[in-house]
């Protein structure tokens, strides 16, 4: 398991507005401490927040896509790990 400099385990933010798929993230991160957000508003404040090493978050949501919340968090100057996958086919 990934740990932050402290040796506490790295927290992942996990950001889908389908609350299914959010749990069985949660389910293949086990033993990572989780936090799960609907959109990428309400999760951007505890993106930035300290312990945050990795943000898994959907490319398609209501408002700023996963992709533009990885932007805005790495233009804060905090560089994380970020997997932005979609359920969602092609264009």
């Amino acid at each position: 398991m990934a740990a932050q400099d402290n040796g506490n385990p790295a927290r992942v933010v996990i950001v889908d507005d389908n609350l299914a798929l959010a749990e069985n993230e949660i389910l293949i991160l086990e033993g990572f401490p989780s936090e799960v957000f609907g959109s990428t508003e309400e999760a951007l404040p505890t993106a930035l927040g300290e312990g945050v090493a990795i943000v898994v978050t959907d490319y398609r949501l209501s408002g700023m896509t996963g992709a533009e919340l990885v932007m805005r968090i790495r233009a804060q100057g905090k560089h994380l790990r970020a997997v932005v996958p979609t359920a969602t086919r092609g264009p």
